[in-house]
């Protein structure tokens, strides 16, 4: 009942002036491209996973007009040997979301343009995804893991990797302190609090 009684004022705004998500200028990962980011109403996806814990989970948030239109959390469904396979499992789901995003947009006559920004805190998903190719460490990844490249290559999403401390999808898979939690919700609601 407490949590109903704080948070009884919450929902989530759309629009406003859009802020692109925070990213890291390191590893290769390019900037986001803002013309395209703000023609496309600050369309982007954002995915974490968390390994180290008994069963890994995955979240992705996709916003548009600086609010959620789309968000998941649960357990990844295949044995990650590591947090590079949980995450790109997190971010994979997260595209076939984005997919769905995308045409229900064009359904509604709201055209995307080209490539979204998917934001990820994972150097070694984030390399992965770049590089094509087969290593000894990722030719165990099911297929499914790897629908995420597939989206890269074909220019559908631009990757770009994110501090992990700037990550606005830790809420989805992971316990966080009360500040960061807040950071957060209000990013994914859109709330200036």
């Amino acid at each position: 009942m407490l949590y109903l009684i704080k948070t009884r004022s919450y929902g989530i705004t759309y629009g406003g002036a859009l802020n692109p998500p925070s990213i890291a200028l390191r590893y290769e990962s390019a900037p986001i491209d803002e013309p395209l980011w703000r023609a496309n109403h600050g369309l982007h996806v954002l995915s974490d996973a968390s390994w180290s814990v008994p069963y890994p989970f995955g979240g992705h948030v996709i916003m548009f007009g600086n609010g959620a239109v789309s968000w998941s959390s649960r357990k990844i469904k295949v044995v990650c040997d590591s947090s590079t396979e949980a995450e790109m499992a997190a971010a994979s789901v997260g595209d076939k979301d984005l997919t769905f995003v995308r045409n229900f947009l064009k359904d509604a006559n709201i055209m995307i343009k080209d490539t979204v920004p998917h934001v990820l805190d994972n150097s070694g998903a984030h390399d992965n995804i770049r590089n094509a190719g087969v290593t000894a460490r990722t030719k165990h990844f099911e297929r499914w893991v790897q629908y995420v490249r597939k989206l890269f290559r074909f220019g559908s999403i631009s990757i770009h990797l994110a501090p992990d401390h700037t990550m606005m999808a830790d809420f989805l898979t992971k316990v966080l302190g009360r500040g960061k939690h807040r950071d957060c919700t209000n990013y994914t609601m859109n709330r200036g609090d």
